[in-house]
């Protein structure tokens, strides 16, 4: 188990998911514009392939999404969530 998965607590299994980003060999620059709370695993596995590739990222998320929460329990889970999510990315995209 990756370090990835065990800080999103993933359990891939046999399959595989299938990402909605495709990359081209191509590609030396990508712009991503994503909520880091939805599609995550999708979004790692994008960004992690990326990097393998030499593919410079640059990923655009909203700054506080938990502010939109419903109640303070929902805002502090989000905010924990988010804050776990969002560092894997930097990790991802800087290193």
């Amino acid at each position: 188990m990756s370090e990835l998965e065990k800080v999103l607590k993933v359990n891939r299994g046999n399959g595989t998911t299938e990402s909605p980003y495709k990359l081209s060999y191509e590609m030396r620059e990508v712009i991503v514009i994503a909520h880091p709370l939805y599609d995550t695993v999708k979004l790692l596995r994008f960004l992690a392939d990326a990097k393998s590739r030499g593919i410079k990222v640059k990923v655009i998320y909203p700054e506080s999404p938990w502010l939109d929460s419903e109640d303070l329990e929902r805002a502090y889970i989000e905010y924990q969530s988010f804050r776990k999510v969002t560092k894997v990315i930097e990790d991802l995209v800087e290193g």
